[in-house]
């Protein structure tokens, strides 16, 4: 799987409002944020993080709120290009530069202690890719990496890798069943030739079958050992963090 390109985003029409001209037309973010009301911030931060899922407590965080949109939104702002037309409710602006689309699983937001603009960047950027695309060794490479520069990783963090885990486990189980399903072939037929006053033309075209169904039995156990192998990986890799983060919480308690 390739990086997914991201080339517009959905905003709500209202944040036209506050577009300013000069140099050139785009969305000022301290005029936006000089009149917005709570749930209007929320929602703009939304558009950009669809991911994040805010509790009660952070919706009525103002302070929290403003954070997020000062540290991970108004810089975004800027790759927006301000469309000619005014919608009534949503607009699709373009982006300037357009950017990846790699969703992260859902990450809870309850307080500014949730929220590491430049970490999340820096994971979603340097470690996210490798990680969906199932390229465990690189990115256990990315996040050796990262915990170089932060440690450890958090618990959204490693969730990331445990959802990869449980993708993997469902490809072991699929492989497992192809590879049983070859087995299986391969008896059906050797079981066929040993039925007595078999024609000739029986024979050969399940001789036939028996080298097709051979060749796809190597396919398949070179294709589980592959996948064997990668979701063994990814286990040892959640398991690792799992256990520099418990270290990290008793060195700081």
């Amino acid at each position: 799987m390739s990086c997914p390109i991201q080339y517009h985003i959905f905003l709500p029409s209202y944040i036209l409002k506050y577009v300013v001209h000069e140099p050139r037309p785009m969305i000022d973010p301290d005029l936006f944020l000089s009149k917005a009301t709570p749930s209007q911030i929320l929602e703009v931060i939304l558009s950009f993080y669809p991911y994040f899922r805010f509790t009660q407590n952070a919706r009525e965080d103002h302070e929290l709120l403003l954070k997020i949109f000062v540290e991970m939104i108004a810089p975004r702002l800027n790759n927006i290009v301000i469309p000619e037309n005014r919608p009534t409710d949503y607009l699709q602006a373009e982006l300037r530069h357009p950017t990846n689309e790699i969703q992260p699983t859902i990450r809870w937001v309850n307080s500014s202690a949730d929220i590491d603009a430049k970490r999340i960047d820096y994971f979603n950027d340097q470690c996210l890719l490798n990680i969906k695309n199932g390229h465990f060794r690189l990115a256990a490479l990315d996040l050796e990496r990262f915990v170089n520069k932060y440690t450890y990783l958090n618990h959204a963090e490693i969730d990331q890798i445990v959802q990869a885990q449980d993708d993997a486990d469902e490809g072991f189980h699929e492989a497992a069943c192809n590879l049983r399903s070859a087995h299986e072939s391969i008896d059906r037929i050797q079981l066929l030739l040993c039925e007595p006053n078999l024609l000739s033309t029986s024979v050969q075209e399940l001789e036939e079958q028996l080298i097709c169904a051979k060749t796809s039995l190597i396919s398949y156990k070179n294709a589980f050992e592959v996948v064997a192998q990668d979701c063994a990986f990814v286990h040892a890799l959640v398991n690792h963090h799992k256990k520099i983060l418990d270290k990290h919480r008793t060195d700081q308690d």
